[in-house]
């Protein structure tokens, strides 16, 4: 460090303190910069820089023909007492963060993870170097709040062909991601200590924004239709969260006559639905699942999307579809928080999906995914028995695998992740204690070598553990 900006800090901290503190008070001259030059053995012009520096700041003043003073209107500042009692409370809310995996390389069977090796690369490189050698100022500019409208466009037209969803551009808002979409919808549509009711089990991370906003949560059990709506003389929501396509993490699809009982609940008591629609493009062997949206007639359904599973986490962009009153508190909310995603991100992806790039992406996904399911359904069972009952699913990127009925399943994942296979235990996705005990098991991001060995490695940890088969 420069020897005479350490003296300039030396004495501007100094006199600063000595102000601050009362100890040279309102009023009283300073000494001549020459003076105070000598005293502080430092040169004149350190002192006139210190002296322009404390003016700047308010703490002193020079009076024509006078000298230096101290600011006659500042008030002495004493130092702060020290403190005994408890720092200010934290919303309690804040103490729920959202639950996600440690960072490190995925093993088998983390869930909930795509497979970002088949990401085409050179295609999203090829169209991103392009907009950046051609992007106009407008683009490389601040942008529209709801996000990049030829994404928006391409986006609504890619849902209503492939999901049923009923929207146009001017019902799409770009986030970065779904979590981000969740706590955006929490701002606009609950005040703190608002009914939600949500899936059990069920997704603990939109589980988390609603909790963050100061939600009383209310669990719903989960049956092979779906959602189990309780008894009319149930307390009333405010919002209800449900993954209707592919319910998170068991699996089935919520049935017709349940989604319609559903929007009419929602209607008689004046409550928002939030679809989240995490993994839906995945069914194998059958066209996606139309989506809830599609049948809601009175704008209460808010459909929220994400391309971190159909192409990259890292590329932090998911959708949030929504109701026309829904429109401008969004726009507002996101003008000043999140303000928009990247928008050559965004103008890329509009661009890849304008190609024909995503639909063909998407298409191969399933065809690898679709294997690796049934890889992993044909070793279970040949491995494992009845010591884990892997699910027949035909969706999504997990599967889950059921215990015995006296089983750990929290147990059974820590002997599991001790041998290098990484799994989650269904209980901690329930809100409420009991259920059959289970394993959510992620298949799409691991190759046929990786399934295989995994599965092997199980069965020698359930065979070691005393894991009965169930009878």
């Amino acid at each position: 460090m420069d020897h005479s900006s350490t003296k300039f800090a030396r004495l501007y901290g100094s006199l600063r303190a000595a102000i601050a503190s009362g100890g040279l008070s309102a009023g009283v001259r300073l000494p001549a910069s020459r003076e105070l030059a000598l005293r502080e053995e430092v040169s004149r012009g350190t002192v006139v820089a210190v002296f322009e520096q404390l003016r700047a700041d308010g703490f002193i003043e020079s009076r024509h023909g006078a000298g230096t003073y101290v600011r006659s209107a500042l008030e002495a500042t004493p130092p702060p007492a020290r403190s005994r009692g408890k720092p200010p409370p934290l919303r309690p809310a804040l103490s729920v963060p959202f639950p996600q995996a440690e960072r490190t390389a995925p093993r088998p069977f983390r869930a909930n993870l795509p497979d970002v090796s088949l990401f085409p690369r050179r295609t999203w490189a090829r169209l991103a170097g392009g907009l950046w050698r051609s992007a106009d100022d407008m683009l490389l500019g601040d942008a529209e709040p709801l996000g990049y409208r030829p994404l928006r466009a391409a986006l609504a037209a890619y849902l209503a062909t492939t999901r049923g969803v009923r929207c146009d551009a001017d019902h799409v808002a770009i986030v970065p991601g779904a979590q981000a979409g969740f706590d955006l919808i929490a701002r606009a549509t609950l005040e703190r200590g608002d009914t939600v009711w949500v899936e059990d089990p069920g997704y603990p991370g939109s589980r988390a924004g609603w909790l963050a906003a100061g939600a009383a949560i209310v669990p719903m059990a989960v049956d092979g239709d779906g959602i189990a709506l309780p008894a009319a003389d149930a307390p009333p929501p405010r919002l209800i969260s449900v993954t209707p396509a592919h319910q998170s993490p068991l699996g089935m699809t919520l049935s017709l006559p349940r989604r319609r009982a559903l929007i009419e609940r929602a209607r008689h008591a004046g409550a928002w639905i939030v679809e989240d629609d995490y993994d839906g493009e995945f069914r194998y062997g059958a066209r996606p699942i139309a989506a809830l949206q599609g049948l809601d007639t009175d704008g209460r359904v808010i459909h929220v999307g994400s391309f971190s599973k159909t192409l990259l986490p890292a590329l932090r962009l998911g959708y949030v579809v929504l109701p026309p009153r829904l429109l401008e508190p969004v726009r507002a909310l996101l003008s000043l928080s999140l303000r928009f995603a990247p928008s050559l991100e965004q103008a890329t992806l509009a661009r890849f999906i304008e190609g024909g790039h995503f639909n063909r992406h998407v298409r191969r996904l399933r065809e690898i995914y679709a294997t690796r399911h049934a890889l992993l359904r044909t070793e279970s069972h040949r491995l494992l028995g009845k010591r884990l009952v892997v699910d027949d699913a035909a969706a999504g990127l997990d599967i889950v695998g059921w215990l015995p009925g006296r089983s750990s399943d929290v147990a059974v994942a820590r002997r599991l992740a001790a041998a290098d296979i990484e799994c989650a235990a269904l209980s901690r996705y329930r809100i409420r204690p009991g259920g059959d005990p289970g394993l959510v098991l992620g298949v799409a991001a691991f190759d046929e070598r990786a399934i295989r060995r995994a599965v092997a490695g199980m069965a020698r940890v359930l065979g070691s553990a005393g894991v009965s088969p169930a009878s």
